[in-house]
């Protein structure tokens, strides 16, 4: 019953499952996402520390994930002439 009413609604999904909080965007801190995520400046260094990363620059993106996991994008990561993520297209269901 739950799997029906998370395939059927995307609140309902978010809700169950939680959404990630973005918390560096192009090489600079979103300083109102952390305090929101209670993520002190020194723990996100820390984060990026542990991923290989030595300065908040080099970031692309990093995400706080509903598991408590950083996820983390460098520059370095992305090949020239890539996008880093496609865009998605909206599908309406019929509800």
């Amino acid at each position: 019953m739950v799997d029906w009413w998370r395939f059927r609604s995307r609140g309902f999904a978010k809700l169950l499952a939680g959404e990630g909080i973005m918390l560096i965007h192009n090489g600079k801190v979103l300083q109102e996402h952390c305090v929101r995520a209670g993520i002190t400046r020194d723990e996100l260094l820390q984060a990026l520390r542990e991923h290989g990363v030595p300065r908040v620059q080099d970031v692309m993106l990093a995400v706080l994930e509903p598991d408590g996991a950083i996820s983390v994008v460098r520059y370095d990561d992305i090949k020239p002439g890539d996008r880093p993520h496609r865009r998605i297209r909206a599908i309406r269901r019929n509800t």
